[in-house]
């Protein structure tokens, strides 16, 4: 009470810095730092380069009111430039990148044809990007349904095919020059991977050392999500979780880098010289075949591998053992899907670097 009795009101200049700091604390939470001023800053963030490294050749508005899909140009170097396409909302003056694809060392000089997809409810989309010249004709089968685009061979190209509704099994796409010859060589869109929650739904590869049966593994596992998301990596579990080598783990802003899948996986393998001959996993019946290495925003392998294998999404973890450590050993490979029966996923994640090892 003697406290209250002896208030007095504070000074002018603190009423005034007190009402600055409020108004710079309520402007903090007003802007969205997920926000850019154009879309080549948002891109070029999300790369980790400088916003004039980035050159935007394609735009195109979706059925979605301020939805947008463009087509891009990294490094704008000729020899090396990675070749992309983004989802992006535009909210005013402030553009937000949902999801890309990218495709490392994409260079004009390669005569690439990319074919990724993006989804946004209610619709999908799929895109074509092109640094081939001679592609003249784009032909699409969906359940056996064929529709053809004609391109003017401009290099490099954005052509954006909308799916027919409720329609979102993969297509089948065949590429043709002026002539009518097929172009074969293309980089494939069931390689491409759907952000969102995947549950485990079958087992592909258990460790040997494991005392439990495949069966019971997958049931041990129920209640087991795997979110990948541009932001995060993360593997939860609930209560009924009883997998021995699944735990909740979270890695934000990792990096997803793509791997070519050769015929076989190793399962079991020393990185120490005059080590046994590794174990490895016939892969040779999938095709395509694509393989997304988890590293950490700071470059550190997390063991985890996300496949992509003719259709199917495979994700398993590896580790370290041995008393020197050097025996690189698969714990478990799981075969899923996404959570939620069958729903389509929603966004295309981002992909990095490639041609590292599969495995490793």
């Amino acid at each position: 009470m003697k406290n209250i009795l002896n208030y007095q009101k504070p000074a002018s200049w603190i009423r005034v810095v007190a009402l600055i700091f409020c108004i710079g604390v309520a402007l903090c939470f007003l802007t969205n730092p997920k926000n850019s001023p154009t879309p080549e800053a948002a891109i070029a963030r999300a790369l980790g380069l400088a916003e004039n490294e980035i050159t935007v050749f394609g735009t195109y508005e979706t059925w979605e009111e301020g939805w947008y899909i463009l087509g891009f140009l990294a490094d704008r170097s000729e020899a090396r430039s990675d070749l992309g396409a983004a989802l992006f909302r535009q909210e005013g003056d402030q553009y937000s990148l949902e999801s890309y694809y990218r495709c490392k060392d994409g260079a004009i000089s390669q005569d690439k044809i990319v074919v990724c997809s993006f989804s946004k409810t209610p619709s999908k989309y799929d895109v074509i990007l092109s640094n081939n010249e001679n592609l003249a004709r784009i032909q699409r089968t969906i359940n056996g349904v064929a529709d053809s685009s004609y391109v003017g061979g401009t290099i490099p190209g954005m052509t954006v095919l909308r799916c027919p509704d409720d329609q979102y099994s993969s297509a089948e796409f065949q590429f043709y020059d002026q002539s009518g010859r097929q172009i074969d060589d293309y980089v494939a869109s069931n390689t491409v991977l759907n952000r969102g929650e995947y549950e485990p739904k079958g087992i592909v590869s258990l460790a040997l050392w494991s005392s439990a049966t495949p069966g019971y593994f997958l049931e041990s596992a129920v209640g087991t999500t795997f979110g990948i998301y541009p932001e995060r990596f993360q593997v939860s579990i609930t209560d009924a979780t009883r997998a021995a080598f699944v735990g909740n783990v979270l890695y934000e802003g990792p990096q997803y880098i793509t791997a070519d899948v050769g015929d076989r996986i190793e399962i079991m393998s020393s990185r120490g010289e005059n080590g046994p001959e590794p174990l490895t996993m016939d892969v040779s019946s999938y095709s395509p075949r694509l393989c997304y290495q988890v590293f950490t925003a700071d470059g550190t392998d997390t063991g985890y591998r996300i496949f992509r294998m003719g259709g199917e999404t495979w994700i398993g973890h590896w580790g370290l053992y041995g008393t020197a450590q050097n025996s690189w050993w698969c714990e478990y490979i799981f075969r899923v899907n996404p959570s939620g029966a069958g729903s389509p996923g929603s966004a295309i994640l981002k992909f990095a670097v490639s041609g590292m090892d599969s495995s490793r």
